[in-house]
C-alpha cells in the first residue's frame, strides 16, 4: 500500500513521492505510484505500525 507526498531526498530536489505505508524510510519512496505498488506489500487488512 502506498501514499503519496512530497520529497527531497530522491536527488531530484522538491518533487512529488510515492511511500510504502508501513515505513517513513526514504528507500522505500519511489517517483511513480506504479513503482510504489510494485515494491511495496500490500497490507491486508491493515499496515502493521
Amino acid at each position: 500500500m502506498c501514499i503519496s507526498g512530497t520529497c527531497d531526498y530522491l536527488g531530484h530536489g522538491t518533487e512529488e513521492c510515492h511511500c510504502c505505508v508501513y515505513t517513513s524510510q526514504k528507500k522505500y519512496c519511489y517517483r511513480t505510484m506504479e513503482e510504489c505498488r510494485s515494491k511495496c506489500r500490500a497490507c491486508n487488512p491493515q499496515c502493521l505500525p
